[in-house]
């Protein structure tokens, strides 16, 4: 199980994409048994932890690197499945295929500042357990008018407010 050893939010500089982002500092990342999949998008959780990509045949995401990707099928068993220069995605559309989930920026004991991804209700729990639920809150984003995906927003932040980029704060996690 991957620990947690500090959270805390941090804010980024004036122009952003998203201003706001949780940072926690971890002994290290989890391992993903398998891949969940659905379309051409691949999810694994582990506690909360997510990893996930988007593979529809051999492609230059991550500069053509070999991805072994254990792969559950409908039977259950488990099948190992190369795929060629996957690309990475995002969250807000594994939002909508699989479970809410934010991106996240972590530092390790072997790397910093790193970009790692969690579901939305673990991203509430870490903030209850570490004390900052009384300032910050995990809620929906609607950006142009569809809803778009989750991220960390200051509580002072009503829904129906328009943030960044054309961004409005939607329902709370």
């Amino acid at each position: 199980m991957t620990v947690i050893k500090s959270a805390r939010v941090e804010t980024q500089p004036p122009g952003i994409w998203h201003p706001w982002f949780l940072k926690l500092r971890i002994d290290d990342f989890p391992e993903y048994p398998f891949y969940e999949k659905r379309d051409n998008c691949y999810f694994a959780e582990v506690d909360g932890w997510v990893s996930f990509h988007a593979y529809s045949g051999p492609g230059r995401g991550f500069g053509g690197a070999v991805f072994r990707t254990p792969v559950k099928q409908p039977d259950g068993s488990i099948v190992v499945e190369d795929h060629i220069g996957p690309w990475s995605s995002s969250c807000s559309t594994m939002s909508k295929i699989f479970k809410p989930c934010i991106s996240v920026l972590v530092h390790t004991d072997k790397y910093s500042n790193m970009t790692g991804s969690i579901t939305a209700e673990f991203a509430k729990k870490i903030l209850q357990d570490h004390n900052l639920d009384s300032e910050w809150k995990i809620c929906q984003y609607d950006f142009i008018a569809k809803r778009d995906g989750y991220q960390i927003f200051p509580r002072h932040i009503a829904i129906g407010e328009q943030f960044a980029w054309n961004k409005k704060i939607g329902k709370e996690v």
